[in-house]
C-alpha cells in the first residue's frame, strides 16, 4: 500500500512537470528553437529512449514507465520497485533540470546566453561522472544479486557479498555527494 501511495504522488508531480514542459515547448516552438536540430537528443544516451528537442515526449516516456510500474507493482518485490523508482527519479530529475535550465537561458536574453552556456558546459563532466556512478551502482547491485542466487554459499561467497555491499555503499555516497554538488551549483545560477 505504501508503494502505491508513493506512485500516486509521483503521478501528481509528473503532471506538474508536464505543464512546465508544455509551456517551455510552446515558447520554444514560437521562437523556432524546436526546428533546429530536431533529431538531436537532449540527454546522454541511455537515459531516455526518446530523441528530439521537445520536452513533452520525454514526459510521455516517464508517464509510460510510471503507468507500467503501477500495473506491475503488486507482482514486484520491494527491491524491484525501489530500483525502478530510483531509475525513474534519475530521469525525472534530469528532465526537470533541463526544463529549468532552458527557462533560465531563455529568461536571461541573448547577451548573457554565451556566458551561461559556458558555465553550464562546465557542469557536463559532473553529469557524465554521475551517469558513470549510476552505471557502476547498477552493476554492483547486479553482481550482489548474482552472488546471492548462487545455490552453494561458502564463506568466500559471503565475504565477497560483504565486499560488494561495501563498494555499493561507497558508490551511493559518492552519487549523493555529486547530486548535492550539482544542485548547489545550479542553485547559484538560479538566484
Amino acid at each position: 500500500m505504501h508503494a502505491i501511495d508513493g506512485l500516486n504522488r509521483l503521478q501528481h508531480t509528473l503532471s506538474e512537470l508536464r505543464q512546465l514542459a508544455q509551456k517551455a515547448d510552446g515558447l520554444r516552438a514560437k521562437e523556432g528553437k524546436l526546428a533546429k536540430n530536431p533529431n538531436r537528443a537532449l540527454f546522454l544516451e541511455g537515459l531516455f529512449r526518446q530523441k528530439g528537442r521537445a520536452f513533452e515526449p520525454y514526459v510521455d516516456e516517464l508517464q509510460q514507465s510510471l503507468d507500467e510500474l503501477q500495473q506491475q507493482a503488486e507482482n514486484l518485490s520491494q527491491r524491484a520497485i525501489t530500483a525502478r523508482l530510483e531509475h525513474f527519479e534519475t530521469r525525472f530529475t534530469a528532465l526537470n533540470r533541463a526544463i529549468r535550465q532552458q527557462r533560465l537561458t531563455d529568461d536571461t536574453g541573448a547577451n548573457v546566453r554565451p556566458i551561461l552556456n559556458a558555465v553550464v558546459g562546465r557542469y557536463r563532466p559532473l553529469y557524465e561522472k554521475l551517469k558513470e556512478y549510476k552505471d557502476y551502482e547498477r552493476r554492483l547491485d547486479q553482481k550482489i544479486r548474482q552472488l546471492k542466487n548462487d545455490s552453494f554459499m561458502t564463506m568466500q561467497h559471503q565475504a565477497e557479498i560483504l565486499r560488494q555491499y561495501q563498494r555499493l555503499g561507497r558508490c551511493r555516497q559518492a552519487i549523493t555527494e555529486l547530486e548535492e554538488r550539482l544542485e548547489s551549483l545550479e542553485a547559484t545560477w538560479r538566484q
